[in-house]
């Protein structure tokens, strides 16, 4: 790796990153083992490089936000509880120490509406992308996170004439691990209110990655 800006790789380490990537997301590949062999020549052949304090900064930050979310996962795991936007907020606050009204003080923002986020009140047109993306980062969370969660601010049936159905799904199990679970067979004709949420989380994931600058 010749370029001292680690923020940017070069071509070929960026394949190589890629490749590594790629192999610890297969399922029969959980985690890449070298051999001692392998190790002894890439330390003989490849020169370390000072890491820059602003990347040494942010792979610490990635670390701690990387390690929140396990103990949040864990923790709806033990209780058997499905993962939401709303359970998360509530998980970081927890951590932070803060009161939903100390929170609302700091941040500025309006106790109801914390509250009712925290609660899964909200629909997707309610969370201003700023305001959500501000309130996330004050607490430590991760963009990771929270955006495989935005689904879960859905307030409608996805089938017409199936809420108390469908409804049972979106509660989920414990061993869905906070998935979103679909019906085996569809009940019914889609419900266009659910058609238009679910353009809106679309709509509010887009403006949270530019709110929180990913």
């Amino acid at each position: 790796m010749m370029d001292h800006d680690l923020d940017r790789l070069e071509p070929e380490d960026e394949s190589l990153m890629n490749l590594l990537s790629s192999y610890f997301g297969r399922e029969d590949n959980p985690r890449l083992l070298l051999s001692d062999e392998t190790v002894d020549v890439l330390e003989a052949q490849c020169t370390a490089l000072p890491l820059p304090a602003s990347l040494k900064t942010r792979l610490a930050r990635v670390a701690r936000q990387a390690e929140a979310d396990r103990e949040f996962e864990a923790a709806l795991e033990k209780r058997r509880q499905r993962a939401t936007l709303g359970t998360y907020l509530a998980f970081l606050r927890g951590k932070a120490g803060w009161t939903v009204s100390e929170t609302a003080k700091r941040l500025r923002l309006e106790f109801q509406w914390l509250a009712d986020l925290e609660r899964d009140a909200l629909s997707p047109p309610q969370i201003p992308a700023r305001r959500l993306a501000d309130l996330l980062k004050r607490l430590k969370g991760s963009l990771e996170m929270t955006e495989r969660l935005l689904f879960s601010t859905i307030q409608t049936s996805r089938f017409v004439g199936s809420m108390e159905r469908d409804s049972l799904y979106r509660r989920g199990s414990a061993s869905s691990q906070g998935r979103w679970a679909e019906p085996p067979d569809p009940p019914g004709k889609e419900n266009p209110e659910y058609l238009d949420q679910v353009e809106a989380v679309t709509q509010l994931r887009e403006q949270l990655r530019a709110a929180w600058g990913a």
